[in-house]
């Protein structure tokens, strides 16, 4: 598990090096955005087959339920209030 994780950032790292060092046109990192949203939807569709073949998960997600809406919730109203407050303070700053 730590070689994976090792794995990840080692990549991870590269990458920043790659996009520090290269300049990449708009083109490139255009095909970039395609490529990450569809990588994103591949996964998501492996992870319902996932969930939707093993039965003890299934099974539970009616008693999870009311954990997962409120967890949800609390993550969308955190993400919200972070991203308004971040870019009131961009704003801000930018007028002086």
């Amino acid at each position: 598990m730590i070689s994976n994780l090792l794995l990840i950032l080692l990549f991870l790292i590269l990458g920043m090096i790659v996009g520090i060092k290269c300049k990449i046109g708009e083109r490139v990192m255009a095909v970039n955005r395609r490529l990450v949203s569809l990588s994103i939807y591949i996964l998501l569709f492996i992870m319902g087959l996932k969930i939707g073949n093993n039965k003890e998960i299934f099974a539970s997600i009616p008693s999870l339920g009311l954990y997962a809406l409120i967890l949800c919730i609390g993550a969308m109203t955190g993400s919200f209030l972070l991203v308004h407050f971040f870019v009131k303070e961009k704003k801000e700053k930018s007028e002086f």
